[in-house]
């Protein structure tokens, strides 16, 4: 976990809800109040022995970071980004993240279209690789072994625009 991207301090967020942690990604605290005069925050600690106790003007925004969801191919991961989920069948769908929830033992990523992603990765993957789309055309190849023109649609199309000295209509594929 690379905590240098984390993302930094942002006191709309935190007033909104959003979870604190420090630049180490050790703690992790809710806004309470502030800045004071020196530019220092109150905090709320939300996990272990203290958890529910305040934590007094002890940090600057300097040191703060927003706390991601979770983390996803060594990355954070925050409400509003884009990633891909993964099935078995090796298709994928675009999802928002939203926020993390907890069901029984589990702890999920829910998305803006109420799917949800268990964060120990065992329902199915989480990428941030946009899959390639493949795609296919038709190219006209003629007597001087040279292409002219676009890929068509169609080879209808090529046939279409085809001149008289054309060998071949090719279809080709490829990824983007």
């Amino acid at each position: 976990m690379n905590t240098e991207l984390l993302r930094p301090f942002d006191l709309d967020a935190a007033k909104a809800g959003d979870l604190l942690t420090d630049s180490h990604g050790k703690c992790l605290w809710s806004y309470v109040a502030g800045p004071d005069i020196k530019g220092k925050y109150v905090l709320m600690v939300e996990t272990g022995a203290m958890k529910g106790e305040f934590a007094y003007p002890l940090y600057t925004s300097d040191v703060l970071r927003m706390q991601p969801l979770c983390w996803c191919e060594g990355k954070p991961v925050y409400k509003g980004d884009h990633l891909w989920q993964g099935y078995g069948n090796g298709e994928k769908l675009e999802v928002i993240a939203s926020h993390a929830c907890k069901v029984d033992a589990t702890t999920y990523l829910e998305f803006t279209n109420g799917y949800k992603w268990s964060i120990d990765g065992s329902i199915n993957h989480l990428t941030w690789a946009k899959p390639k789309t493949k795609k296919s055309g038709w190219m006209n190849i003629y007597s001087d072994y040279k292409v002219r023109g676009p890929i068509y649609s169609t080879k209808e199309e090529a046939d279409h625009i085809a001149e008289s000295n054309r060998t071949d209509c090719v279809e080709v594929h490829w990824e983007e």
